[in-house]
């Protein structure tokens, strides 16, 4: 008889999840900064200046953050897809590290995207060096925090029961359309509020929110299928 088989059911999910608790734990004792500075900042629209963060502590949320991501988006698959990294009823790891390994070669071509395009138009618009360096601070300081927060929200998904998902999806889809906004209210900051450069804004909007999403979503369906 055939039992329904998990890939988070996989003892190396659980050392992943420990790992980084254990290397969050070590933040915290050398950089002095909680998670609760983090979840603050986040949810911060002014954003605090995190520019004296160490190296240590940047490199420490930045692989969390990303691992938050690729386990969210890995989770998100497996339920529309429940046997997509299943063979001969079995884990396929091979399947598995392609995908994760195609998903944060997704969010760094995102990343990287936005953070280009952004330095293009400061030469083209010639806007503020000033502005432009805070808002690619807060756009990656957010993104990073908003990585470490899903890593919370997929860790409560798999190992604490709950009915259809709630906390996946109610609390990380909470999480995103309030990373957007602060992203976009930084984007108003960093054009100045002027009227005359409201369709800087829009032009940006367009190229680094919409266009992104909709190249993400096209990905991702030819990956699931």
């Amino acid at each position: 008889m055939y039992r329904h088989i998990n890939f988070l059911q996989s003892p190396y999910i659980t050392i992943i999840y420990i790992f980084c608790f254990l290397i969050l734990g070590i933040n915290y004792v050398v950089s002095n900064q909680s998670l609760f500075d983090l979840f603050v900042n986040f949810f911060n629209l002014k954003n605090r200046d995190m520019k004296d963060s160490s190296p240590l502590n940047k490199i420490i949320n930045s692989f969390v953050g990303f691992i938050g991501m690729i386990l969210y988006a890995l989770i998100i698959t497996n339920n529309i897809q429940p046997d997509i990294w299943i063979k001969d009823y079995a884990i396929d790891y091979t399947s598995l590290l392609i995908s994760s390994l195609m998903i944060f070669i997704a969010l760094l071509l995102f990343l990287g995207f936005n953070l280009f395009m952004t330095k293009i138009l400061q030469y083209i618009f010639n806007i503020n060096r000033y502005n432009v360096e805070n808002y690619i601070d807060i756009f990656v300081g957010s993104f990073i925090s908003l990585g470490v927060m899903l890593f919370f929200v997929s860790f409560i998904n798999t190992y604490f029961l709950l009915p259809q998902h709630y906390v996946l999806y109610t609390l990380g889809g909470c999480l995103f359309i309030f990373y957007t906004i602060k992203v976009n209210v930084s984007l108003f900051q960093l054009f100045s509020f002027e009227v005359r450069t409201l369709y800087r804004f829009f032009l940006y909007l367009c190229i680094f929110e919409i266009l992104p999403i909709l190249v993400l979503i096209k990905y991702f369906s030819a990956l699931i299928v």
